[in-house]
């Protein structure tokens, strides 16, 4: 796991950082982008840069018309997925939105028609059972974002600094922040908003 964060962001976004603390606040930024994490409700380095190389990950089907992945950087390659012996790669449409939140999205004869909405449900009652029920499905890809997203960065930076200087009551005196609830309270207030917003728009659009 990684930091969504790196030292020169630190020394460019904190205030009286010295070169010796900047192997603390490097394992500050590491923990302070996994609680990001936690509170933005998804798995650890979600918001990771991708790597130069891609890479197989398997995942299993729901039996819906919809299947979503991890956050990759799109579109797919043209042999990017392969099935077990016996089933045929669907023909799909690649969906994504702008927190990552990207799926294929099945056609039917050229067409996006939907048997249902993209609730998770398995389709039961369907013909066939359409979808990929419990199938493993391999497919290669670059897993990450383009870039560690603006906001989450200034998120996990202020996280950071809050948490650094909040283990030295003797610098909380000298910018007499010793009274304010920033040094006591779990995040800073942007932090939370941030983190709350990625959580609430990313439950809309997965219907949870």
């Amino acid at each position: 796991m990684s930091s969504y964060i790196t030292t020169t962001d630190i020394v460019e976004y904190g205030y009286q950082v010295e070169e010796d603390d900047e192997v603390l606040l490097d394992k500050i930024g590491l923990r302070a982008s996994r609680i990001f994490d936690r509170f933005a409700e998804v798995p650890p380095s979600f918001f990771d840069k991708a790597p130069s190389e891609s890479a197989n990950r398997v995942v299993y089907g729901t039996g819906t018309d919809y299947l979503f992945l991890p956050p990759y950087i799109a579109p797919l390659g043209a042999n990017a997925i392969s099935m077990p012996t016996g089933y045929t790669v669907p023909e799909f449409y690649e969906r994504q939105s702008r927190f990552g939140l990207q799926y294929l999205q099945r056609k039917y004869s050229g067409q996006s028609l939907s048997l249902m909405e993209p609730d998770g449900w398995p389709l039961w009652g369907a013909p066939e059972r359409v979808g990929w029920l419990f199938v493993p499905i391999t497919i290669n890809a670059k897993w990450g974002f383009e870039d560690v997203p603006e906001d989450v960065k200034e998120a996990v930076l202020e996280l950071t600094i809050m948490i650094w200087r909040s283990k030295d009551p003797a610098f909380a005196k000298v910018i007499r922040l010793e009274d304010k609830e920033i040094i006591s309270q779990a995040l800073p207030d942007r932090t939370k908003q941030i983190a709350a917003r990625i959580a609430e728009e990313r439950a809309q659009e997965v219907g949870i």
